[in-house]
């Protein structure tokens, strides 16, 4: 629960954030990391105007990264923005696009579970247990 004063303080500092990642990014356009850090920022920041949703997008779909990163990357702002078909289909592009690796993460729902009354070494059938233990 922040102030007026203190929202306002937050959102100068997140602008001044994104002119800094902004530049970084332009100047590193293959790193998908940074550029995953400027969209999250962005649709943080979106909650104090459209123009920073639309430029998370913008962002997200000129991703140079790979494919799967990218797609993943403009799944989470469609779904951040509530459009819930367009992340869908983004999402499943992208883990189609995923090395098997990355598939299992994405797939293996016991990353949703307490860890403490999972037993150790329990896999699902076909949870990919070779790429997640």
């Amino acid at each position: 629960a922040l102030t007026i004063e203190e929202r306002r303080a937050v959102v100068a500092a997140r602008d001044s954030l994104l002119a800094e990642l902004r530049t970084v990014v332009s100047q590193l356009p293959g790193d998908g990391w940074l550029l995953g850090q400027y969209i999250r920022f962005l649709v943080d920041q979106g909650f104090h105007g459209t123009r920073y949703h639309a430029e998370a997008l913008t962002a997200a779909q000129s991703c140079r990264h790979d494919p799967w990163w990218c797609g993943m990357l403009a799944g989470y702002v469609h779904a951040r923005q509530g459009r819930l078909a367009e992340a869908g289909a983004a999402f499943t592009q992208a883990r189609d696009a995923a090395p098997e690796a990355i598939r299992c993460q994405v797939d293996n729902v016991l990353g949703l579970l307490d860890r403490r009354v999972v037993p150790r070494g329990f896999a699902l059938p076909g949870s990919c247990a070779e790429h997640t233990a």
